[in-house]
């Protein structure tokens, strides 16, 4: 939105910097909004009363027509706009782009009616600038009268659709897309479990592994300390002595059984 005048003129001169391409065309054939050079007023066909819908968007091209020429100068030399004010007073610049000089002497152009103008029922407001801008002042500058249409109002259900039905082939595709995420998750929730019972194996034959390792070391253990024992006996005073003892055994296939250990000392 143009708020002031600085802003104004450097928007101008941004348009007229930008290097817009021209299309030149054959315009269709009908009514144009006549724009008289002397008067400066734009006559608007009874047609164009009403210019469309609220919301419309580039659904509808105006076109203007006017003399070339204007006190010997060629307006097509200059760069177009349409200045307007939708219904809610905000305005904008539309830059002309679509031009037909297949008229000898006429300038007809066209204003593409975006969803800015139609945004609010009601009246916009408009009018026509040819200009040319240099060291950030106008050096031309063509300007017409302002000419009003209106825009009409329209259903605007947006917010008050419940839901749309989906049709056969959208239900069915729907219904397949959930099979397969259901289908991918059981196959994650199976791999998942293969491998913490891969863990878990690998975990008890490792625990099995460190009960043989601490029952190997309880008997050597043991067997340090009859010996230490009977060192002992040996260094008080030379005594015969008899140590025996039942000994804890060890199954290969992991599973263990230990008795206690009794030691018979006799002189």
């Amino acid at each position: 939105m143009i708020s002031d005048t600085a802003s104004y003129l450097a928007k101008l001169q941004e348009i007229q910097n930008s290097n817009l391409d021209t299309i030149f065309l054959q315009t269709p054939n009908e009514p144009n909004f006549v724009i008289d050079g002397n008067t400066r007023q734009i006559t608007i066909p009874t047609d164009f009363n009403n210019i469309g819908v609220i919301n419309d968007h580039n659904a509808e091209t105006i076109y203007f027509e006017i003399d070339r020429y204007f006190d010997n100068e060629d307006l097509n030399n200059h760069i177009c706009i349409v200045q307007y004010m939708n219904a809610n007073s905000e305005s904008d610049i539309y830059p002309v782009v679509q031009k037909d000089l297949s008229i000898d002497g006429k300038l007809i152009f066209g204003w593409e009616i975006s969803n800015h103008v139609t945004k609010f029922k009601g009246e916009v407001k408009f009018a026509v600038r040819f200009y040319t801008i240099a060291d950030s002042a106008f050096t031309f500058s063509f300007n017409t009268t302002i000419a009003t249409f209106n825009v009409l109002d329209g259903l605007d259900v947006s917010g008050t659709i419940s839901g749309i039905t989906p049709d056969v082939l959208t239900t069915w595709m729907s219904q397949v897309n959930t099979t397969m995420i259901t289908v991918n998750n059981d196959m994650i929730a199976a791999n998942t479990s293969a491998t913490n019972a891969q863990t878990s194996e690998t975990n008890s034959a490792t625990s099995a592994q460190a009960s043989i390792s601490s029952a190997s070391a309880a008997l050597i253990s043991e067997n340090n300390a009859s010996q230490s024992l009977t060192n002992i006996i040996t260094m008080l005073g030379g005594a015969t002595l008899d140590i025996t003892k039942t000994q804890a055994w060890y199954d290969d296939s992991l599973n263990t059984k230990e008795t206690d250990t009794i030691y018979f000392i006799g002189a």
